[in-house]
């Protein structure tokens, strides 16, 4: 079944949005119509569209008003103008605000059909290219922040320094070897540099340039600031807050609240089984935030779900024993996220990934360091973490599962 897209109509003018909302809904599309630009903003702000169709005097916020805002903010939206001008230099005038196309009212229907799909093909071909460029700057990013660590910081731990650094190195040399991200940012210096001046000797930068710029600060930011949990958890002297495991639970069970919003990316469903009261007031030693608890369920759920074949269930078993908790993730994977029995322990390294697609809608950088960071903080609470490979043979037909696997000890007295 074709995608119903979502469309948003900025129109002051109830015939013409009437008209517009008719033709749209019998031709698969889900239009969302307002009154104006203001309001149109809210909903940008809420909910991603692809295409945005607006007039251009409109009451509170105008069509250009909005058309700028929409180009600062939501750059991957395209936009479509509607005016009653034939003129060719006002029609002129609204290309250069960088609008995708026009329409003249009153408007046809064959022409508002044939721009509206044109726009959906170049709002997704200008995802994907921003997507690509992104890409290209992880690796890389990542990587060189990596090595500015201090060796003395792997000192206190129970890390092989040789193991870890290998993995370091051996993608460093890979990316170096492509030029990708380290090439780009070569480029972009290059590129200012190469770039016109004005006659006060000020240069004269394309705003792709600097939108380029913007966006690899945003990556380069969170990526240090995954480097800093790294540091900070590599410093962090042992666990004293003891927890019960009613608590973990609850706690888990929060995180699996959280991210049911993600969940309705590939509309999954993510079920949790019932706690066994028997080891219900057992402890564990955690940090003094359990913020560190808190990533570790945080990024298996995520990890579940952006591998996930779309339509199923991530299926969460939270089991207690004499001595530990163990904690188990279960997703059926896409064929491109198949986990090969070599590889199961692999997923833990730094910078290790299963494709190299990025996951926008997961809110994710995409970078590989987020199962290193949980295999670290298991680590920290004496616990260990493990992917297999399984089979379910519970089902109909048989179906390969992942499983990650997390085991935390209790506290002994």
């Amino acid at each position: 079944m074709k995608e119903k897209y979502k469309i948003l109509i900025a129109e002051d003018e109830a015939l013409a949005r009437e008209l517009i909302n008719h033709v749209l809904k019998e031709n698969n599309y889900q239009p969302v119509i307002v009154e104006n630009g203001k309001m149109a903003l809210e909903y940008l702000k809420r909910e991603s569209f692809p295409v945005v169709i607006t007039d251009l005097d409109m009451p509170i916020m105008g069509g250009r008003e909005l058309i700028l805002e929409i180009q600062a903010n939501f750059p991957d939206t395209i936009v479509i103008v509607e005016t009653l001008h034939f003129e060719s230099d006002i029609i002129i005038d609204i290309m250069k605000m960088g609008v995708f196309d026009y329409l003249i009212k009153p408007i046809k229907a064959e022409d508002l059909l044939l721009k509206v799909s044109r726009g959906l093909d170049a709002a997704i071909l200008k995802k994907n290219h921003r997507v690509y460029e992104k890409e290209k700057l992880l690796r890389m990013e990542s990587q060189l922040e990596w090595l500015k660590w201090q060796s003395k910081n792997l000192s206190n731990t129970h890390l092989s320094k040789n193991s870890f650094y290998d993995a370091v190195f051996e993608n460093l040399k890979t990316n170096l070897s492509q030029g990708a991200g380290f090439g780009a940012i070569i480029s972009i210096s290059e590129l200012i540099c190469n770039s016109p001046k004005n006659e006060d000797n000020q240069y004269l930068i394309d705003a792709g340039i600097v939108d380029f710029l913007r966006e690899n600060t945003m990556h380069a930011q969170k990526i240090i600031q995954t480097f800093g949990e790294l540091d900070d958890l590599v410093g962090q002297k042992k666990f004293n807050l003891s927890m019960t495991v009613q608590e973990v639970y609850n706690l888990l069970k929060e995180e699996v609240e959280a991210s049911k919003k993600f969940a309705e990316v590939k509309h999954h469903n993510i079920m949790l089984s019932d706690l066994q009261r028997k080891f219900s007031q057992s402890t564990i030693y955690t940090s003094d935030d359990v913020s560190y608890l808190r990533k570790v369920f945080n990024e298996l759920i995520i990890n579940a779900l952006k591998f996930s074949r779309a339509h199923s269930n991530i299926i969460i078993l939270f089991k207690t024993e004499e001595d530990k908790i163990t904690i188990s993730f279960l997703n059926v994977p896409t064929p491109e996220n198949q986990i090969s029995e070599e590889h199961q322990n692999l997923i833990f390294e730094p910078f290790y990934r299963l494709n190299n697609h990025v996951y926008e809608d997961y809110k994710t950088s995409d970078y590989g360091l987020g199962l290193t960071i949980v295999d670290k903080i298991v680590q920290k609470h004496n616990g260990k973490i493990n992917a297999y490979k399984i089979v379910d043979h519970t089902e109909r037909i048989p179906t390969n599962k992942v499983e990650i696997t997390v085991e935390i000890p209790f506290a002994r007295n």
